[in-house]
């Protein structure tokens, strides 16, 4: 029998619920761009520290964040559309027309990274998800989630300060990294199962 704390999943959720834009994520990285060339301007402090992270204190990323959750819902389910057409192909009991291992991992690493960019949170430790499936991808997968990695190392732990602080060069990084893992997303999209 299983036990569920109604009171602790409902905290769960409404915390995470009342959380902003983190500065890390797709579009903070983006709305973090804007401000600095000054297509977005505010009297007040862009980044703020609550919930145990930093992010982005504006109208436009409080909308953003309302939202993500439902566009992660509809690209999901996108993703699982198109997941459902590609293995119909398969038959367990023909040798000819069996579900190789590459085409699984090429929708999970698909979800998990879809998950990566349309979340309001962008946690470093997200990116540890996809290395146990990085042996099955190609040499310009492997490529991408490599620099991908570095760019997330680079940013935090030990340059994150200068990120907080309006850095261009770690702004920059950061977007870098962010439209890397959406390069990553559209590769795997458009890859034919025979060309994993």
């Amino acid at each position: 029998m299983f036990f569920i704390d109604v009171d602790s999943a409902g905290y769960f959720l409404n915390y995470h619920k009342q959380r902003g834009l983190q500065i890390e994520t797709l579009l903070g990285g983006i709305i973090l761009l804007l401000n600095k060339v000054k297509w977005i301007h505010q009297e007040t402090s862009v980044i703020i520290y609550n919930y145990g992270a930093l992010h982005l204190n504006l109208f436009l990323a409080d909308f953003v964040a309302k939202i993500l959750p439902f566009v992660f819902l509809f690209l999901f389910l996108i993703i699982l559309i198109k997941e459902k057409k590609d293995f119909s192909k398969y038959d367990r009991f023909d040798k000819e027309k069996k579900l190789e291992v590459t085409n699984l991992v090429k929708y999970v690493v698909l979800a998990l990274s879809l998950f990566m960019v349309t979340n309001k949170v962008f946690s470093a430790q997200y990116i540890i998800w996809i290395l146990p499936f990085i042996p099955f991808l190609n040499l310009i997968e492997n490529i991408t989630f490599l620099i991908i990695f570095a760019l997330t190392i680079f940013i935090y732990p030990f340059n994150y300060h200068l990120l907080s602080s309006g850095d261009w060069g770690l702004i920059l990084a950061l977007n870098s990294r962010n439209f890397l893992l959406v390069f990553l997303i559209v590769r795997l999209l458009r890859k034919k199962e025979s060309n994993l």
